[in-house]
């Protein structure tokens, strides 16, 4: 058996602590009073969880009045008595250890101490990638996003529809064009306003600049010209929307940024820095599982046909003709050598063999093969 007190570490705590104590002692409700003091024990159990079995005590002091306290009259000390017999802990010790230690676990994940070091590579990079993306199409911008198909290489108004038919909320040219148009400005003007801001806030984000801003009104405008030109965008385009959407809710600006030098300095959160980071880590480790997924379910992998195709375009067709050849050979045989090593029949294994000898052979050229 073993006596303990519920105890507080500083003199503020003890106040609260004999306020409660009174308040118990004043209570006349005795259903009350014995679930309040059933969680002040509770307080005690957590320092010793291999109890089995707490006794309450509550001792009440009655002090003398002033004129008893004049004639030197003790006070007179009563205790009452609350055996708690049936009183359990609600949960096993290792469960709720394992349970705390699973939270701290889930905290250290999603809320790591992280410095701003990679905000800057992001911020740097998005810039950059965002102006290398906007500066080759200064020519075609208004050609590739108009309106009227007339005078544009599609009309905007159809890919527009086809985004309705996803979503009515997803953000568009045509609603900046409308807002613009309600001011006189023509549509190509719109445009071009719609290209300078875009541009803006690349260099804005590559120099550190008015970062949040720069990245709010980068994604946004971003998103606006990936839904409206949603027939002649690709993958890229679609990361630096997702790479805009969390760079505007990391703690900026980073320690690498203009705004840095010009601003005060303020406290940077590095536990948001490090839940940013995180969710970013996930959404990118989902997105390349399931892509990932879908190329292992498609043929043009398993063939080389996709590769091919790939290293065939752009930017890739600038590369040394021969290196391009031959990566594409070596790869097609690897590829047959150990599809068809891995066969369980013989016949079949020569069959496989011969088939996809021929395919490598006629798709191989051959001089560029050995020049490589």
């Amino acid at each position: 058996m073993e006596y303990d007190l519920p105890h507080v570490t500083n003199a503020g705590a003890g106040l609260r602590f004999a306020t409660l104590i009174e308040n118990i002692g004043e209570t006349r409700y005795d259903p009350l009073r014995e679930v309040m003091v059933k969680m002040v024990a509770y307080s005690v159990w957590r320092d010793h969880p291999e109890a089995t079995m707490i006794r309450a005590v509550l001792g009440f002091v009655i002090l003398p009045t002033l004129d008893e306290y004049r004639r030197a009259k003790e006070s007179n000390m009563n205790s009452y008595m609350l055996m708690i017999s049936g009183f359990r802990p609600p949960m096993p010790w290792k469960t709720i250890e394992m349970m705390a230690t699973a939270k701290r676990r889930l905290e250290e994940f999603l809320f790591p101490a992280e410095s701003d070091t990679w905000i800057a590579i992001l911020r740097f990079g998005l810039g950059l990638q965002v102006i290398a993306s906007v500066l080759p199409l200064w020519h075609d911008w208004n050609y590739l996003l108009k309106a009227n198909s007339e005078r544009g290489l599609i009309s905007r108004e159809l890919t527009e529809a086809i985004l309705s038919l996803d979503s009515p909320f997803v953000p568009r040219l045509g609603w900046l064009v409308k807002l613009a148009g309600s001011i006189g400005m023509s549509e190509e003007t719109a445009l071009t306003v719609v290209y300078g801001l875009l541009l803006c806030s690349g260099v804005c984000l590559l120099l550190g600049l008015c970062s949040r801003p720069a990245a709010i009104a980068g994604w946004l405008v971003q998103l606006a010209c990936r839904g409206s030109g949603g027939l002649t965008t690709y993958g890229v385009d679609h990361f630096t929307t997702i790479g805009l959407f969390y760079l505007a809710l990391t703690p900026l600006p980073d320690s690498y940024s203009m705004d840095k030098l010009v601003r005060k300095s303020r406290s940077f959160n590095v536990h948001w820095s490090g839940f940013v980071q995180r969710t970013l880590q996930v959404h990118l480790c989902f997105i390349y599982f399931f892509g990932g997924l879908a190329k292992c379910l498609g043929t043009g992998w398993w063939n080389g046909a996709s590769m091919w195709r790939a290293l065939t375009r752009s930017p890739f067709n600038l590369l040394l003709r021969n290196f391009c050849c031959g990566g594409v050979s070596c790869y097609l045989l690897l590829e047959f050598v150990f599809v068809s090593a891995a066969s369980v029949k013989p016949r079949s294994t020569v069959e496989s063999f011969s088939c996809r000898f021929t395919a490598w052979s006629g798709t191989c050229p051959w001089p560029h093969f050995f020049l490589w």
